[in-house]
């Protein structure tokens, strides 16, 4: 007859064959300590895909830029606000959109484009006319605003927020700005030095004081490529060569707040990267590449690292370690340290300083 001892012998057997609840514990820090050893090198992995598929993101761009430059013989205007061919810089009525809006049909978006009325009409005689307003317009007949994947950052989650802005900014190059915690008419803040340099003891770089803001549609006041009120401007126009001038760049949408204006603002401005004043054609060189400006305190400690701040919010900036993406005149994609000479950085941004400045 099988004893109770004989019996016990299966479990006794399991048991010792079970994990002890320390050698449980071993294992879960093990794994603890795997994860954390890989989930740097996953995060690393998914930023570099991240940085390239901005890269890309960018070499579109400039390529629809071509395209149409191929099509009207000048780059599409960073924004108009006016027909330029009036040569009124207060007609400001007619807002036929963002460079980012007249690329489309360069981008497989001809859909959206072509429905937006009276690209073409300006009443010249009563710039009030509604019809003038051609984004206003799209937006009230759902037109606009549309969230474009290929206008977004992948590594800039500001978009999940208030998907139609773009983290993609026609260069003003080494731009006056305007401080709003000082002079704002006057004074283009803590980085003024750098729009007028023979002026502020740092000598001949080519480039003199230019217009605040890029408020101009004369080229000649302009030191970019793109102006906000549609400066013509041609490749020809672009003297330094354009494997050696800056295009366009990338910011942070809620680090700039005509970008991410378009949440509270009304009267076309919700369409966002559409729209002519909507912020895509306001960066400045001037401004240190990721200079900080996510706070919300107004002129607190000069307003230094204020979103609202022109002077300081108008800069390019990335999620990127240490840097960001530009793609130059000729399509080259570069990434720029944001440890970058500020000389060299100005000189690149200038389209026609002939100082022969190269990418370092």
């Amino acid at each position: 007859m099988e004893s109770a001892m004989t019996r016990l012998q299966p479990v006794r057997r399991w048991l010792r064959r079970a994990f002890t609840l320390v050698e449980l514990l071993v294992v879960i820090a093990i794994i603890v300590i795997l994860m954390a050893l890989l989930l740097p090198a996953i995060q690393k992995v998914r930023e570099a895909a991240n940085r390239m598929r901005c890269g890309n993101n960018l070499k579109q761009l400039a390529l629809a830029c071509h395209n149409y430059h191929n099509d009207y013989g000048k780059l599409p205007p960073g924004g108009q606000l006016y027909n330029a061919q009036f040569n009124n810089p207060a007609d400001c009525h007619y807002n036929k959109g963002s460079w980012l809006l007249h690329i489309l049909p360069y981008m497989e978006q001809d859909s959206i484009f072509s429905k937006i009325p009276d690209m073409n009409y300006f009443n010249v005689s009563n710039p009030a006319d509604p019809r003038n307003n051609s984004i206003q317009a799209a937006v009230t007949l759902g037109v606009l605003p549309r969230n474009l994947p290929m206008y977004h950052c992948p590594s800039d989650d500001f978009q999940r927020e208030y998907p139609p802005v773009s983290n993609y900014v026609g260069s003003l190059g080494p731009q006056c700005l305007a401080n709003r915690c000082g002079n704002w008419a006057t004074d283009s803040g803590p980085f003024g030095m750098y729009c007028d340099p023979s002026n502020n003891g740092l000598g001949n770089w080519g480039y003199g004081h230019s217009a605040i803001l890029g408020s101009t549609h004369f080229k000649d006041r302009l030191r970019g490529c793109f102006s906000r009120m549609g400066a013509i401007v041609r490749l020809s126009d672009i003297i330094d060569g354009t494997s050696n001038t800056i295009l366009i760049g990338e910011t942070l949408a809620g680090q700039h707040d005509w970008i991410r204006y378009p949440q509270t603002g009304g009267a076309g401005w919700e369409a966002g990267w559409a729209h002519a004043d909507g912020g895509n054609t306001h960066c400045s060189t001037i401004v240190p590449i990721n200079w900080d400006t996510r706070r919300e305190d107004g002129c607190a400690d000069g307003g230094i690292h204020w979103y609202g701040n022109w002077a300081v919010s108008w800069g390019f900036k990335s999620r990127h370690n240490r840097g960001a993406n530009f793609v130059f005149g000729d399509g080259s994609v570069h990434y720029l340290s944001e440890q970058i000479d500020m000389k060299t950085y100005q000189l690149l941004g200038c389209r026609h300083d002939q100082q022969g400045a190269s990418i370092p």
